[in-house]
């Protein structure tokens, strides 16, 4: 069983991989850092803004939570983490009647 026992975004301090679109990111770049007990070992997964968005469009039973979600969603496309962030917020917007801002 997975225990949560840190969940906030930070500054990083050194080169993190993001679990979403495997992208690598410079420290200093702003990242949701997400720290584990599984299995009785600690750990901590990063995930850059885009992707940790994206989780709110993917359902859990997906596999949001699995390495390279965003990833395995836009490869063989041109897209970024980031355009298909937009175009999920787009659908989701028709869905729902809204327009976006």
């Amino acid at each position: 069983m997975n225990e949560v026992i840190s969940d906030a975004t930070v500054k990083t301090r050194k080169n993190h991989i993001c679990l979403g679109c495997l992208q690598s990111f410079p420290p200093g770049s702003i990242m949701h850092k997400q720290t584990n007990i599984f299995e009785g070992s600690i750990g901590s997964v990063y995930t850059c803004p885009a992707c940790e968005e994206l989780k709110k469009y993917i359902d859990p039973e997906d596999g949001w939570w699995m390495e390279g979600y965003t990833h395995d969603a836009i490869e063989g496309t041109d897209e970024s983490p980031e355009s298909y962030l937009e175009k999920l917020r787009s659908t989701s917007a028709q869905d729902s009647g809204k327009e976006e801002p």
